[in-house]
């Protein structure tokens, strides 16, 4: 069986760009890519053809399926871009959730561990490199932990 790229092509050689046939082919294709998520490609390709049909007046029945066609792609492009953003704020979340978790480990060291120690007579800033590896070591594993943890749960 041959594909949507292959039959639009011989239709294009046999029959030019500008064939009712051509053009349904086009728009078939477009539908294709559209299922397979590829809606940019498929809206440019049923602009395409739209520019070609709205000779024929934007009454034609052939115009107005691929005009409607078109905005079915344009909604579907616009719904994948939101999910797309829909799916960037977990990763947000665990980043700050990570931050937090370094920063209070280096609070809890610093200002708790070292500074409240009487050894230590107040003096803390020989042990600020540790406060800054130490959360820097918190963050990772949170990080990773919950991100290893989120990929295994889907």
């Amino acid at each position: 069986m041959r594909d949507d790229a292959e039959v639009l092509a011989e239709k294009r050689r046999v029959f030019g760009e500008n064939h009712p046939s051509t053009l349904k082919s086009a728009s078939d294709m477009a539908l294709s890519l559209s299922d397979q998520g590829k809606y940019a490609e498929s809206a440019a390709m049923l602009e395409a053809v739209l520019a070609i049909q709205r000779v024929l007046g934007s009454a034609h029945p052939d115009a107005t399926a691929t005009a409607k066609n078109l905005e079915v792609v344009r909604s579907q492009m616009r719904n994948s871009a939101s999910k797309s953003a829909e799916k960037a704020v977990p990763m947000v979340n665990l980043f700050i959730r990570a931050v937090i978790a370094g920063v209070v480990w280096w609070f809890a060291y610093l200002y708790i561990r070292r500074l409240l120690n009487p050894e230590n007579n107040g003096n803390i800033t020989k042990y600020q490199m540790d406060g800054i590896f130490g959360g820097l070591a918190a963050f990772s594993s949170v990080f990773i932990t919950t991100s290893i943890s989120a990929l295994l749960i889907k």
